[in-house]
């Protein structure tokens, strides 16, 4: 485990990464991220000497998506909040038009980039708000990198 709790096993010396959070049952085989296949073993203890260059290039480039990802979906969520205030509107007005199939909480955890929301749910959420939903994403597009660490820069 690592200091984020990631399994990382070491075989051979080399330590590697995978895409799990917590350590998986013995016998499983797990995919590194380097390609390689680990059958999970409480008996193997290796010891580190050096870690997997390609393991560790392909979980960067895996971080970096994630943080641009985040980006995008704090940009969305802040979209739709200035377009539901724009109208004058509160989070349960939103909630009541669309049926009452989304709750207030739901909601708020959206437009605060907290929960992710499916296609179907943006296009909902946007004719609601009487916004086309190409212009949203297309300003959270270009809004992404207005923010750092999930704070707006000033003067954006």
């Amino acid at each position: 485990m690592d200091e984020n709790g990631a399994y990382r096993p070491v075989l051979g010396g080399l330590r590697h990464r995978t895409l799990w959070r917590t350590r998986p049952p013995d016998g499983m085989f797990v995919r590194l991220l380097c390609g390689g296949t680990y059958q999970v073993s409480s008996k193997r203890k290796s010891v580190m000497i050096y870690e997997c260059h390609a393991c560790e290039a392909v979980y960067e480039e895996i971080r970096d998506h994630e943080a641009e990802f985040r980006r995008i979906a704090i940009a969305l969520g802040g979209g739709l909040r200035r377009a539901r205030l724009s109208r004058g509107w509160t989070l349960g007005m939103v909630c009541a038009a669309l049926g009452d199939t989304l709750s207030v909480p739901q909601l708020s955890r959206f437009e605060r980039a907290e929960r992710d929301f499916t296609v179907r749910r943006l296009v909902d959420l946007c004719t609601v708000l009487g916004i086309p939903p190409g212009d949203l994403l297309s300003t959270a597009w270009r809004r992404r990198r207005d923010y750092v660490d999930g704070v707006m820069k000033p003067d954006s």
